[in-house]
């Protein structure tokens, strides 16, 4: 399987930097995208998934794309992955 995240961040967002730090603690494969110098691709991303702020995370899998959200998303996606796969 592909599990890939992607985010999309603005250098000075407070938000976005715990974001970044997470998905580097949980030791998971990612891309980030720092969008300061291209506000206008970025207003098109947070119009593709309808979320207007950022970080937006994207978790892709074989293919397939799932809006996380944002960093306090990203969080409970981490918690709840997790509580899950210790269940059995």
């Amino acid at each position: 399987m592909d599990k890939h995240y992607v985010m999309w961040i603005k250098a000075d967002c407070c938000f976005c930097i715990s974001a970044r730090d997470e998905l580097f603690k949980q030791k998971v494969s990612h891309t980030i995208n720092i969008m300061d110098d291209d506000l206008v691709r970025l207003d098109d991303i947070k119009e593709k998934w309808r979320h207007s702020t950022v970080p937006i995370i994207v978790y892709r899998e074989d293919g397939e794309e799932e809006l996380i959200g944002g960093h306090s998303d990203l969080k409970e996606w981490f918690k709840n992955d997790w509580v899950c796969a210790n269940r059995n």
